[in-house]
């Protein structure tokens, strides 16, 4: 895998119909494939690979439906061609449906590097946005959905280490050579997202109970940690000169010295590293924090990059668990 962008997006060699490969990005927080396509403006296309599906044999329109996904920061993508193809993962071939743009949002058309998203939610039935022109609803399987039961195990696990040459998704296996210590399971709490309850923090020694809702999706395709307000406020108060700011949220000295920052999984803490906690400058000597405030009308926090840049983490849905270990 290819990392991008600090704690920014992991993206991966993906192969179409054996001779078309894109850089798309890997995201457990939704459920659609999709990839920048020849039905595009050129103008959309600049600094992209991008699908044609004029150049594949394997390639099977599927005619009447549309898509379309609307992501948390604002970014979107949409299309009315869906079909069936042969996609490569990693060295792992099944036939699934991809979903071919039409139009994407600038967010995506300016950024070289990503092609598109692989989405390995949970669970695509509720969460995957493919419908009937009409309007009824006609979820897709992800590509994992449609593996699995080819596998050795039913289950994937991400490695996705900054910096890493060695990242990877690892379909079927775990690989113990990726990880200290022993895998802790924490149980999943949602049928559709890869949920989990996580109850508390610890900022130094001190734990703190969370008070407002404990709910938190596990999201590769979210680059920062966004937890209720009293988790913040907790890990900010630790660090001199930190404050919150309209325009960039929590942000702190960079010459701050930082706390180890942990939040709890099932019954396991996570250590957050304090690599990961200063995102970016922004200026005047300050560096945005990559733990921010999760908005109050969401219903559950998000885990996301920054969380899992040191976690090796196994999904498996059919026991209901995601497992968590300290990245070697």
């Amino acid at each position: 895998m290819t990392f991008h962008n600090n704690i920014g997006e992991f993206t991966s060699n993906v192969t179409f119909g054996g001779s078309q490969t894109l850089q798309i990005e890997i995201d457990t927080g939704s459920a659609d494939l999709w990839v920048m396509s020849s039905l595009e403006p050129s103008a959309l296309l600049s600094g992209h690979s991008y699908y044609n599906s004029g150049k594949s044999t394997t390639f099977h329109a599927l005619n009447g439906y549309t898509w379309g996904n609307h992501y948390a920061d604002s970014s979107s993508d949409s299309g009315n061609v869906i079909g069936t193809e042969n996609v490569n993962v990693g060295g792992v071939t099944v036939t699934t449906v991809i979903e071919l743009a039409n139009n994407v949002s600038s967010s995506f058309s300016s950024r070289s590097g990503r092609d598109g998203i692989m989405g390995l939610g949970r669970k695509s039935n509720g969460l995957n946005t493919v419908h009937y022109a009409n309007g009824t609803y006609a979820p897709q399987k992800t590509f994992f959905e449609n593996i699995m039961n080819s596998l050795e195990q039913p289950i994937f696990a991400l490695y996705l280490k900054p910096g890493s040459s060695g990242a990877s998704i690892d379909f079927g296996y775990i690989d113990d050579t990726k990880y200290s210590g022993s895998l802790v399971e924490a149980p999943l709490v949602d049928s559709v997202y890869w949920r989990i309850n996580s109850t508390s923090s610890k900022v130094g020694s001190t734990i703190y109970a969370n008070t407002v809702g404990t709910a938190a999706i596990i999201d590769s395709g979210t680059t920062l940690i966004y937890v209720w307000n009293d988790i913040a406020t907790h890990l900010y108060e630790a660090i001199d000169g930190a404050q919150f700011t309209s325009s960039n949220g929590w942000v702190f000295p960079c010459n701050s010295s930082l706390p180890s920052f942990e939040l709890l999984v099932g019954s396991y803490y996570a250590i957050v590293g304090t690599e990961q906690l200063n995102f970016k400058t922004v200026g005047n000597g300050y560096c945005q924090g990559s733990v921010q405030v999760q908005k109050s009308t969401d219903p559950y926090m998000i885990f996301g990059l920054a969380f899992l840049a040191t976690q090796y983490m196994v999904l498996d849905p059919t026991n209901n668990v995601l497992r968590f270990a300290l990245l070697k």
